[in-house]
């Protein structure tokens, strides 16, 4: 392994020939390659590059298709396809044909460029063969290794050992020696054979030993010439390795069936998930590079389970092979079919025009496949539904590509199955669109703090008097009007940017309510957060951070969590809910009644107050309803916790909850959610409220 091929997984950097006979593009790839660390070598000929091949340690070939003359690319590609993939070839073609691309692929190139092609471009196609190549000999070396260890018995034949002059007379020779002269129809002071003599002679320049494979009388050999210093003659050992050479052959066969057997099915025969995947990596990448569409399908045998259950899973497994064996018939062979998993195949189609070419295709498939079936000496006519997606249309990754395929056949089965369906035909891609567009603007809200926190007010029930303020998201985007918070909070957990959301809004509202504070409103702040900020890195030092740069103390502020998300966070390892208590903010538990808090649970988590969800509100106009919330307080009480009614809308919800004992009361009845300009005019003439 060379020095470039033992890297981090950060890059390959590799030994790159250029072979192209325009200079300009010449030094233009070579500065492109240098600069991105890898070590280059040029040459305007076909004889240069054999030249520098043999010299130097080439492990990537950049060659031009037409040098000299035409086809000089294919011709060097030849060359070196034995030697793959210690060196890895990427022809370069002004041609644009795609079938000039899928031939030198097929010849054993790694990859391809179009010229003309930018720096970009270049760099990545490079990089992308590097790594390839990398993993490539990595695997190799791996089973070389495995030969190795393997190939280490001992030899059951006595070794023949001779001394040689440099003139190839034969000074000395043992008893196990004797059949191979023979053979050779020499003896003791006649010369070896010419091949041998030659060897020898070849050993005495260089003047370091040297080994030579020899098959004789059907056997193989393999001798080390050794020279001696300072005479003019050498020793010629011989070890028989004709059993070694056999279990090579063995294990290269070995070797074989497991890199077969791992990349394919067991029962079908064809391609598996792991192939699959490689070969759709490569025809995503050409696809937009060519500018033709990429096609994948989920085949999905309807009625299955009924099948197996009704014929048993030994005629479930013919049917399946028939049906792949039928599928592989019915495509092209550029085209690749493998299995999924189950009763699923999926196919790969290249080199489309449109989605309806891929749609015509694939219902031709289909039907060709049931025809067969209905024919075949099986006797089952089975059905089958397929989901079709496009790249670039539908998706440009392995991943999401796989997904809308998914999607379309899960739409074919609620169809009435029996058919083939596009994801662009399906429902789901208008909430697919939707869902993408909303996650661009939810990344640009967030930088451009779009989304901001309204506060609403929070009463004690003794007093009436505003307590405490409640910070709340909300985003208003032009295009949408405004966006439901459980939409946009869920979406940034999902999208990874709750964090950053959260940062924000608590930036915001912290320095809002340092303004409050200043002037002279005894309140305290709410604050919403995820269990995933809570899990975030030096989460409870950022908010002591955020108090101290707002001249704030902990305790004026409580956090607010969902019930569900407490559990989680006293049982995981670390328990931020502690964490956060023991720098001093409050903690209240919201949505109380929704979740599944345990008594022992409740007592462990060092919490403030519980905030009874609404919907037990609602329901307190009923003797059941009544009942449960009377409860939650008591429950409170014991646990020497204070209570929150959220979601007053009403005089009467308002009432009830202040006679039953509940200590604090936050709703539309006291107060909507307000933008910072209302909520401190609000304060400023409400402070005392309901009387």
């Amino acid at each position: 392994m060379t020095e470039s091929e033992n890297t981090s997984q950060t890059g390959v950097k590799s030994n790159v020939l250029i072979v192209d006979d325009e200079a300009e593009l010449l030094q233009m790839v070579q500065i492109a390659l240098k600069r991105s660390g890898h070590k280059v070598w040029v040459s305007k000929d076909m004889d240069g590059a054999r030249n520098l091949i043999q010299l130097n340690p080439i492990e990537i070939v950049l060659a031009d298709l037409t040098i000299e003359k035409e086809n000089d690319g294919l011709i060097i590609l030849d060359e070196l396809i034995p030697r793959a993939p210690d060196i890895a070839v990427v022809i370069m073609t002004g041609n644009h044909d795609v079938q000039t691309a899928i031939t030198c692929l097929r010849n054993g190139a790694f990859d391809y460029l179009l010229k003309p092609f930018n720096l970009n471009e270049l760099i990545s196609v490079v990089n992308k063969v590097a790594e390839r190549r990398y993993k490539m000999i990595e695997q190799r070396n791996r089973i070389e290794e495995q030969i190795i260890v393997l190939s280490r018995f001992p030899s059951e034949s006595p070794s023949p050992v001779l001394r040689v002059k440099t003139d190839g007379t034969i000074l000395y020779a043992n008893m196990a020696s004797l059949p191979l002269l023979k053979e050779w129809n020499c003896g003791m002071g006649q010369k070896v054979p010419e091949f041998l003599k030659n060897f020898i002679i070849e050993t005495f320049k260089a003047e370091r030993q040297q080994d030579i494979e020899v098959q004789s009388n059907g056997r193989i050999y393999s001798f080390t010439v050794t020279p001696i210093k300072d005479s003019d003659f050498v020793y010629v050992y011989g070890h028989d390795i004709t059993r070694l050479k056999e279990t090579e052959r063995e294990l290269t066969i070995l070797k074989n069936q497991a890199q077969e057997m791992a990349l394919h099915d067991p029962l079908t025969g064809l391609p598996n998930r792991i192939l699959f995947e490689d070969r759709l990596e490569q025809a995503i990448t050409q696809s937009l590079r060519g500018g033709t569409k990429t096609a994948i399908a989920f085949f999905d045998i309807d009625n299955f389970k009924q099948i197996n259950d009704t014929y048993g899973h030994k005629v479930g497994d013919q049917l399946l092979i028939k049906i792949a064996n039928y599928v592989k018939e019915a495509t092209r062979r550029a085209d690749t079919v493998a299995r999924w998993g189950g009763d699923e195949l999926i196919l790969l189609l290249t080199g489309l025009h449109n989605q309806e070419e891929a749609n015509f295709v694939c219902e031709r498939i289909r039907r060709s496949v049931q025809e067969k079936l209905r024919d075949d000496d099986l006797g089952i006519s089975a059905t089958l539904s397929m989901g079709v997606a496009v790249c670039p249309d539908d998706a440009q990754t392995t991943e999401l590509l796989e997904q809308q395929a998914d999607t379309a056949l899960y739409a074919a089965k609620r169809r009435g199955k029996n058919m083939v369906v596009l994801f662009s035909d399906t429902d789901y891609v208008n909430i697919f669109q939707q869902k993408a567009r909303l996650g661009i603007l939810l990344r640009q809200a967030i930088d451009n703090n779009k989304i901001v926190p309204y506060y609403q007010p929070i009463i004690e029930t003794k007093t009436k008097r505003i307590v405490a303020i409640e910070a709340l998201a909300r985003w208003f985007e032009t295009e949408l009007g405004w966006v439901p918070p459980s939409t946009f909070i869920l979406m940034a957990e999902e999208e990874g940017l709750i964090d950053s959301l959260g940062e924000k809004i608590a930036t915001k509202a912290f320095n809002d309510f340092k303004i409050l504070r200043q002037n002279n409103l005894q309140i305290s702040l709410n604050l919403n957060v995820s269990l995933r900020q809570m899990y975030s890195i030096d989460y409870v030092e950022k908010l002591l951070q955020l108090t101290k740069n707002y001249h704030l103390e902990p305790e004026w502020i409580t956090i607010e969590i969902t019930e569900s998300q407490a559990l989680v966070g006293s049982i995981k390892r670390g328990n931020p809910l502690k964490e956060i208590a023991s720098a001093g903010f409050r903690l209240s538990i919201d949505d109380f009644g929704q979740g599944y808090s345990s008594f022992s649970s409740l007592q462990e988590m060092p919490l403030n107050e519980l905030k009874i969800d609404m919907s037990f509100v609602r329901n307190m106009k009923t003797e059941k309803g009544l009942r449960i919330v009377k409860a939650i307080v008591e429950l409170a009480k014991i646990l020497d916790l204070g209570t929150i009614g959220e979601g007053v809308e009403d005089k009467d919800e308002y009432e009830i909850l202040s006679e039953i004992g509940v200590d604090k009361l936050q709703g539309y009845y006291i107060g909507q959610p307000m933008a910072f300009e209302e909520i401190t005019n609000y304060l400023d003439t409400n402070l005392k409220i309901l009387t």
